[in-house]
């Protein structure tokens, strides 16, 4: 939660028919003004609120990611009449995982996805607890590779036993890498698990990397870079590919493994003072077709 990724993409798809042609024209972070984050951390931390506070909240969100727009397109020189839609992220520490089978057994209709528990948000919180907020996440893995793991506890009882600072982050992590694991185990495809591809936050701890790794030895593991999506801003493309997809009035893929896969198109359109000629172009664009089918190849 220490800022709001931003992404200009370019998608382009000759008919809805054809695979979208991606393109990343420019991306980078803007920081998070400090007094929504301490507003924030100081609900999650105390677990009371009011839907009063909320509601405020949510408004210094929606702003501070408008103002995160304006101040990318800024910085990167871009003309905001050049842009169309603008769909924001979201602001999360939990793990998630999703399998594509292999064409053989079903390929991309057949995947599917799921929350396997807890991300960095932990370590995270314990960095900033031992460190007294100067430290925000445990850099390259450094405090983790300093501790010592104790596989029994939680953090309250750590503290009770004067584990230090490095053993709960050292522990913390171990919890986050085995929760992952276990959840590949439990849920993964009938046949192994050829490639990996790691992105967001704990991609970049090379002691949660390590843990899998070792876990799943025959397994190719990749950083999502490879595949020609930097790291940090997969999140952001995605959401902006979503908030296109909304405007064209077009549901994005709908997984296997669900209570029901009837397709919806995701979103919530707040118009702009070029909303008309950009939902002009996006019913043009379907041809004034009833339904349109999800997209199932992006070329980038």
């Amino acid at each position: 939660m220490d800022g709001i990724d931003c992404a200009l993409c370019s998608f382009r798809q000759q008919s809805p028919s054809d695979p979208v042609h991606f393109e990343l024209l420019n991306y980078g972070e803007i920081p998070l003004e400090q007094t929504i984050k301490k507003r924030v951390m100081n609900m999650i931390l105390h677990n009371r609120t009011s839907p009063e506070e909320m509601a405020e909240v949510n408004v210094l969100r929606g702003e501070a990611f408008a103002d995160a727009a304006l101040r990318f397109a800024t910085e990167k020189r871009v003309d905001m009449r050049a842009i169309d839609v603008i769909d924001p992220t979201n602001i999360g520490g939990i793990a998630n995982v999703c399998f594509i089978p292999p064409d053989s057994e079903g390929g991309v209709d057949e995947c599917y996805d799921f929350d396997t528990g807890p991300g960095n948000i932990y370590i995270d919180a314990a960095v900033r607890y031992y460190t007294n907020g100067v430290q925000e996440y445990d850099k390259d893995g450094v405090m983790e590779k300093r501790g010592t793991v104790d596989q029994e506890i939680i953090i309250e009882q750590g503290k009770q036993k004067g584990l230090s600072p490095d053993d709960v982050v050292a522990t913390l992590t171990r919890i986050t890498a085995q929760s992952t694991v276990d959840h590949y185990r439990r849920y993964a495809p009938r046949q192994d698990i050829d490639e990996i591809f790691m992105c967001g936050g704990g991609s970049y701890n090379p002691n949660i990397v390590d843990y899998i790794q070792k876990s799943y030895p025959n397994t190719k593991i990749m950083l999502l870079d490879e595949a020609g999506i930097p790291l940090g801003v997969k999140e952001a493309i995605t959401f902006a590919w979503q908030g296109m997809e909304a405007v064209v009035g077009r549901s994005i893929l709908v997984p296997a493994r669900v209570e029901t896969r009837d397709e919806y198109v995701l979103g919530k359109i707040s118009p702009g003072n070029n909303f008309r000629d950009v939902m002009r172009r996006g019913t043009v664009f379907g041809g004034m077709r009833a339904h349109l089918s999800p997209v199932k190849e992006m070329v980038n």
